[in-house]
């Protein structure tokens, strides 16, 4: 049995994932890390583990060219399940590792951020006692050594799933609140730097619901992805107070859970989990919405027994979504969509056609000295157009002088000056193209 849990582009075109493996090393689980080309090939693979069963939930690219991943270990520590955090380098050897423990009998890692000042934060569960587990949130140094930790719960189940910081420093979660003995609501909670609560919000019907995957928008407010009453995909947008603006549900007439969000270039959204509504197993199901959750377009994967677990829009506009497929004894799957949701492998060779405008990801994110910002003017001119570089309060800190003669794609290089070429302070900062149509907005984090 092999599960991928998360995956992102690199800043070589390729592809990192992570998840466990039972195929070696017996039948308890290794944490897996696998490093691919821009096809999906594998360049090579590292497990990381004891005796006992050891996964991993969450992978990023460090801006050094590293990665950190969080997890589980049961293996090493002094509980049944200790929250993991190991940093490699670039080709996936040991720099260090980290175990956490609350002193409960149940700690899990489910999403690690590298953050401004170069350290990490990580949300997952906190063993609260009794069973119980409560939302964990660490912040790290570069070292893995904690600087802080809060946790937030009931008396019932609780468990974080998805942590970003904010544009203001904080930090915003996503998870589980119970309500009762026998039911979920989504909870989002923000906090300001030290993990001190400013606020919390919870969201739901009447049934089991679950935050699973949550982004700050570049308005300030969030959206959040997860599940709905324990049967439809959820879709949930908010004001910068976490206040609902609207709320989405998908699927059909059987179950449909919703594990990832990604906001799109365009402002929209792309989701990725799975349906048993259209063939009375699980399939991997991918939804596109406009920056209302209108439904555009959806992609249901035909493999029996498939499950997404990540999406994330690459760079040439598509997206790459990270899995498992093979019911019982399963496989990690990674398979990679053109913008319009097709296979890039299908078989009737459908294209897609290039926009005339796209803002692609921004390449290293986070950086330390020098990030990429690729954009596409296809069959347009760049005349009244604008790239602008702006900070947290709006403020536009650089402008570039666009190439009118190139229609195509294009790239400059920002090197954390303003446009007087001075430094600016490290931090979250936000790319904004503008065309005569649309505007294109992409976020960006700047170590020093």
């Amino acid at each position: 049995m092999d599960r991928g849990h998360s995956a992102q582009q690199t800043t070589d075109g390729g592809y990192i994932v992570t998840g466990f493996t039972t195929s070696y090393g017996g039948s308890d689980s290794d944490l897996w890390l696998i490093k691919t080309d821009s096809l999906g090939d594998t360049l090579w693979t590292r497990t990381y583990g004891g005796s006992s069963c050891d996964e991993g939930f969450s992978v990023q690219q460090t801006a050094d060219g590293g990665y950190i991943v969080t997890g589980f270990t049961t293996s090493y520590g002094g509980s049944d399940s200790d929250l993991w955090l190991i940093k490699t380098d670039s080709l996936g050897d040991t720099l260090w590792t980290m175990v956490y423990n609350s002193g409960g009998s149940y700690e899990k890692g489910k999403c690690v951020r590298q953050t401004a000042d170069g350290g990490y934060v990580i949300t997952g569960a906190f063993g609260a006692g009794a069973g119980c587990t409560d939302v964990w949130l660490v912040k790290t140094d570069s070292s893995g050594n904690v600087l802080w930790t809060n946790n937030w719960g009931t008396i019932y189940y609780e468990s974080g799933s998805s942590v970003e910081q904010t544009a203001d420093g904080g930090y915003i979660i996503t998870g589980t609140k119970g309500i009762t003995a026998g039911q979920n609501d989504v909870w989002l909670i923000k906090t300001d730097s030290l993990g001190n609560t400013l606020w919390t919000q919870t969201y739901g019907g009447s049934g089991n619901d679950s935050g699973n995957s949550v982004q700050q928008t570049p308005d300030g407010g969030y959206i959040i992805n997860g599940i709905f009453s324990g049967c439809d995909v959820y879709l949930i947008r908010t004001d910068a107070s976490g206040d609902t603006l609207w709320t989405r549900t998908y699927g059909g007439t059987d179950t449909d859970y919703g594990w990832s969000v990604d906001q799109t270039a365009d402002n929209g959204y792309v989701m990725a989990g799975y349906t048993w509504s259209f063939a009375g197993y699980p399939q991997i199901y991918v939804i596109r919405t406009d920056s209302s959750g209108d439904t555009l377009w959806t992609m249901v994967h035909d493999d029996v027994g498939s499950y997404g677990w990540f999406i994330e829009q690459t760079a040439d506009s598509g997206y790459i979504v990270a899995g498992y497929t093979g019911g019982y004894q399963t496989d990690v799957l990674l398979m990679k969509l053109t913008d319009d949701g097709v296979g890039i492998q299908d078989p009737s060779g459908n294209q897609p056609q290039v926009a005339n405008y796209e803002l692609c990801r921004i390449y290293p994110n986070p950086f330390n000295d020098m990030t990429d910002i690729r954009f596409s003017t296809t069959g347009q001119s760049t005349e009244n157009i604008e790239l602008e570089i702006y900070d947290v309060s709006g403020r536009v800190i650089k402008e570039f002088s666009l190439q009118s003669e190139i229609c195509g794609w294009q790239s400059v290089n920002w090197n954390g000056t303003d446009q007087l070429d001075r430094p600016v302070p490290p931090g979250i900062y936000y790319v904004r193209l503008t065309t005569p149509d649309e505007c294109f907005t992409r976020q960006m984090t700047l170590l020093r």
